[in-house]
């Protein structure tokens, strides 16, 4: 498994969202077996917020020479509250570009 950063903002690191994570960066290793390091921000709005909880999640993936960005950011706002959906849609983005590099190249 490539190294893997797990930064969390305005939410609490719980082994679930983890194992989540550790999955998915899994699956994403079956379309590229040379991933070298994937970061992964997810960013939860602060409690309180009016609009209630929205999350940014950001995927920023190392394979050799090329770097992946990914994100959530393309979700309907509203689709934004749910962490799972958030996480589904950055990782579909992730494995889209890592699909096109690997027939790019």
């Amino acid at each position: 498994m490539p190294l893997l950063t797990l930064t969390l903002r305005h939410l609490d690191r719980t082994a679930e969202l983890e194992a989540r994570v550790r999955e998915s960066v899994q699956r994403l290793e079956r379309v590229n077996d040379r991933i070298a390091h994937c970061h992964l921000t997810v960013d939860g709005s602060e409690a309180g917020a009016a609009d209630g909880a929205k999350y940014a999640v950001k995927i920023d993936i190392s394979v050799p020479g090329a770097q992946i960005h990914a994100d959530n950011l393309h979700l309907d706002p509203a689709q934004q509250g749910d962490l799972n959906l958030a996480l589904r849609a950055a990782f579909d983005d992730a494995k889209r570009q890592l699909q096109r590099l690997r027939w790019d190249h």
